[in-house]
């Protein structure tokens, strides 16, 4: 048992002794009463008694509200545990078929086509350069299955679904690469090649997925 357990059990024990002090205080308040009069009026015994009769039902509130505090503790005070920074907590996937884009300093870019649960990702380093997507070793579906993305200018892109990762990891790779400039290592990346390097560079100029669409 932690510490923490054992203050926490103190607390509650604490919290119920209060709650039957204030219980039996009240009770003993209403015990001496008779009729309005005090039992042994006039005598020490009869002092004593007026004196537990003001305070005692004062007590009994005090002893009820502080029972009550600590017994609550326990759920007001039960708090989430701090999440670890080390592990990665999935973001909500935005809007179906969705084109979002990201830019670093260094030069280049990473796009990626979103629809609800899964993405393909593609990064442009710069003119002359090999282009990259995303590749998912993982799926062990059929090699001709495709999945369905649009663009930005609202054209309709059957990609191969083994190019295709979780929308949460893309989301974590597009930030990723704007924070340091880098392919996210915990995805898969194959280079694009399609057409001839020329061809490639003028028409990705207008359209960025025209390498992933004729591949």
């Amino acid at each position: 048992m932690t510490v923490l357990q054992v203050l926490n059990f103190f607390r509650l024990a604490l919290g119920i002794a209060l709650l039957i002090a204030g219980v039996s205080l009240g009770w003993l308040s209403l015990g001496l009463l008779d009729m309005g009069n005090f039992r042994t009026e006039g005598s020490p015994a009869g002092t004593i008694m007026f004196v537990l009769l003001l305070g005692a039902p004062v007590a009994a509130v005090g002893a009820l509200l502080g029972g009550v505090f600590l017994i609550g503790m326990g759920w007001v005070g039960r708090h989430p545990p701090a999440p670890d920074p080390n592990v990665f907590a999935p973001r909500t996937p935005p809007a179906q078929r969705e084109e979002l884009w990201r830019k670093h300093a260094t030069g280049g870019r990473l796009g990626a086509l979103v629809n609800g649960d899964l993405s393909v990702l593609l990064h442009q380093p710069g003119t002359g350069m090999t282009a990259a997507r995303t590749h998912n070793a993982s799926y062990r579906g059929s090699a001709n299955a495709t999945y369905p993305f649009r663009c930005s200018d609202g054209r309709l892109l059957q990609l191969p679904v083994v190019w295709a990762v979780p929308s949460a990891l893309a989301l974590r790779a597009l930030d990723h690469f704007a924070e340091h400039g880098e392919l996210a290592k915990f995805l898969g990346w194959e280079a694009v090649v399609a057409g001839s390097a020329q061809e490639n560079s003028a028409k990705t100029i207008e359209d960025p997925w025209h390498s992933l669409g004729n591949t």
